[in-house]
């Protein structure tokens, strides 16, 4: 009974690893095929998931960390690479905005901006949302453009996308800069500098903002018959409105320019409008003194590409003005500024991103006196000559005029070739400053070599020289050369009578009896080979091309007499004149209120050579040109006939005359006035033009400086 029972166990348990092996081969199909349907359902189930999710842009998979690949997008972004940028930009932004605003308004802002580089740095996730599929970063970014840096604090939005399985960037405009969006433009909004006025010693304005006169027609309103009027009214060639019409660009509504004008007669301006003239004011720069001042102020004009290219003018555009010549070019910088700029996002609201502020010119104050500038050009206006006026009290300069002279108007606008080749062929040379210059002064210079000899202790207030003869020569090693005096006076000559007759031979041997080294000494403390004023660029005076004379004797002869190599600029030699008529006080020329008056030496000399000194100058007048003698002034003084080469078509030495002077009784004024080229007039001619220049500035009285204004208390005026 127990074996029968063991044998059916052994049976079933037989029989019941059939059936498991049974379906392991899957020869039944029930229950594994079942799980595998089962298995099949939750994988299509999970797919179907995913694409609902890809579609919903939620989490379908497991989601990544982000860190690593928000750091490329970032560096992406860094390096405004928007091409590269594209592939991990998600594609609802990319539906949104496409390529045309993800790279081609990137590179057209960025090159807009002049961007130079971007630096993004400290970002962190802005919270824990990473699980549902977006996340926030947010850091610092600091824009580099050619307008300065835009620093921002920004935040980047990213979504996971599954079936990439990565983080992808939720673009929009703002990661081309900070702050734009949708319907922002960038717009750089320039701040433009008021360029600062010049005024003179007293407030009087010499260059400031102005209108000028622009005349014109409208081809359409114009009747043929009134084209000779308005030519003859408005003094235009014949035949030049025709040309002007006959511009392409013309058309019957369009206004046609003919000309710019500074002042219009009553006539002009009345007849503008029957003659079918319009005349439309343009703000620019304008200068009150025009002609009479143009070689001292200058004038500007417009920035050429040229002028661009220097880093001086940097950020500076082809409309805006900058000094050409004279004042305005050389405080070009303190007048003009520096514009201001502000990168801007309009749109539905604006947001300032980057401001500069605008820094507008400096104002500045002349010493100059503007009625006496006006006063000795209108005297002078069609000579070729050059004067200065200086005031030995303190230095400042007066007056510096140079003739014969243009219209700087005519320059800020745009001078016409035909007018510009017509000064440029005037041989009185009228686009030239000629004040300025550092040239062969002739006798006038040799005060300076007496001041030289009696400082060096070779020369005395007794020294005489027996001189025989025209010429003279030191020694044989000159061969033919001899030094020439103007006139014959035979036997002993002494310092005064020497400077009222203009010995060149005494003044020759007083500059060898000194030597080389004594000679190059004193006329360095005399200020030669440095420049005289602090505040403008006169020419430097110098004994010679070289420097030192190097043993040369017949070039420190002819130093002596203001001749040879020396030259000397007229307001240097005129401030040493001015310490003579001062009591021997020495004072730095200067051109503006604002430089400190620099007083140089108490006494260029000892106080007996002044005197002496002094009056020697007083007896050039009253002895050698006594038309200079006056009732209403005592003029003290010296002439100088400068050789500056030889006139071929004359065959005979060109001439430059010079006269340094000032009034003994008010001691107030230097004045030196040169005439160029006075050799074709003969001797003497120079002091006819300071004769005049002494009755013009005297007609009512004895000539004082007005007072100055105080430049720190005053306000602009226009």
């Amino acid at each position: 009974m127990v074996k029968r029972r063991f044998l059916s166990y052994i049976v079933v348990i037989i029989l019941l690893f059939g059936l498991v092996a049974c379906d392991s081969l899957n020869i039944f199909g029930s229950n594994s095929d079942k799980k595998k349907n089962k298995n099949q359902a939750e994988e299509d189930n999970a797919s179907n998931n995913d694409s609902n999710a890809a579609d919903k842009g939620g989490p379908a998979t497991e989601i990544s960390d982000s860190k690593t690949q928000v750091a490329r997008i970032i560096e992406l972004i860094e390096a405004d690479d928007p091409e590269l940028l594209m592939e991990w930009v998600h594609p609802n932004a990319i539906e949104k905005y496409g390529r045309e605003q993800i790279v081609e308004r990137n590179n057209k802002v960025h090159s807009g901006i002049g961007l130079e580089s971007i630096e993004l740095s400290d970002f962190g996730a802005l919270g824990n949302t990473e699980k549902e599929g977006t996340v926030s970063y947010q850091g610092s970014a600091v824009y580099k453009t050619a307008y300065g840096d835009i620093e921002k604090r920004v935040t980047y939005n990213f979504i996971f996308h599954p079936n990439a399985n990565r983080w992808q960037l939720d673009w929009t405009p703002s990661v081309i800069l900070p702050g734009l969006h949708d319907q922002g433009l960038v717009q750089i909004q320039p701040i433009r500098a008021t360029r600062g006025n010049i005024y003179d010693r007293e407030g009087n304005a010499l260059a400031i903002r102005g209108y000028i006169n622009r005349i014109g027609i409208v081809p359409g309103n114009l009747k043929d018959s009134h084209i000779p009027a308005i030519e003859e009214l408005y003094e235009l060639p014949e035949g030049y409105i025709q040309t002007q019409l006959e511009l392409e660009w013309v058309k019957d509504d369009t206004f046609v320019p003919l000309k710019t004008m500074t002042a219009l007669s009553e006539e002009q301006k009345t007849g503008a409008a029957d003659l079918g003239v319009i005349i439309e004011p343009v703000e620019t720069r304008s200068y009150p003194l025009g002609e009479a001042a143009a070689h001292l102020v200058g004038y500007v004009g417009y920035v050429t590409a040229e002028d661009l290219e220097k880093e001086e003018y940097a950020g500076m555009t082809g409309q805006d003005y900058i000094g050409k010549t004279g004042i305005e070019a050389i405080y070009d910088k303190e007048l003009r500024g520096e514009h201001g700029f502000r990168v801007v996002v309009t749109g539905e609201y604006e947001q300032i991103l980057l401001e500069k502020e605008v820094v507008n010119g400096k104002d500045l104050y002349l010493t100059i006196d503007s009625t006496l500038q006006k006063t000795i050009y209108e005297a002078a206006k069609d000579k070729d000559a050059a004067f200065s006026a200086l005031d030995p009290r303190n230095g400042d300069i007066l007056a510096l005029v140079s003739t014969p002279s243009y219209d700087p108007h005519d320059f800020v606008l745009g001078i016409s070739h035909e007018k510009y080749q017509e000064l440029l062929d005037n041989p009185l040379n009228p686009l030239y400053g000629k004040f300025n210059q550092a040239m062969i002064p002739g006798s006038a210079e040799k005060l300076v070599t007496a001041i030289a000899g009696l400082n060096a202790g070779t020369l005395t207030l007794d020294t005489t020289y027996n001189i025989q003869g025209k010429g003279w020569t030191y020694d044989e090693s000159w061969g033919n050369y001899q030094v020439i005096r103007y006139q014959t006076i035979n036997g002993n000559m002494n310092l005064e009578n020497a400077l009222v007759t203009s010995d060149n031979i005494y003044f020759a041997r007083v500059a060898l009896d000194m030597g080389f080294d004594a000679f190059s000494e004193q006329m360095s403390k005399l200020l030669f080979d440095e420049p005289i004023a602090n505040d403008y660029p006169f020419g430097i005076a110098q004994i010679t091309n070289e420097g030192l004379i190097d043993n040369n004797t017949i070039l420190l002869a002819d130093a002596g007499y203001g001749q040879g190599e020396l030259l000397i600029s007229p307001v240097h030699l005129s401030s040493i004149y001015g310490a003579v008529a001062n009591d021997g006080i020495w004072y730095k020329p200067r051109i503006l209120l604002t430089t400190e008056p620099e007083l140089i030496t108490q006494n260029i000399t000892a106080h007996d050579n002044i005197r002496y000194l002094d009056n020697s100058l007083r007896s050039v007048i009253t002895k050698t040109y006594t038309n200079l003698v006056m009732p209403n002034v005592n003029i003290a003084g010296k002439t100088g006939t400068a050789e500056v080469g030889e006139d071929l078509a004359l065959g005979r030495m060109k001439e430059n005359s010079w006269l340094v002077s000032y009034d003994q009784n008010k001691r107030n004024m230097v004045l030196c006035t040169i005439d160029f080229n006075s050799h074709y007039y003969g001797v003497g001619y120079g002091t006819l033009t300071t004769k005049l220049m002494y009755e013009k500035i005297y007609a009512d009285g004895a000539y004082s400086p007005p007072a100055p204004v105080d430049p720190n208390q005053t306000s602009t005026i226009e």
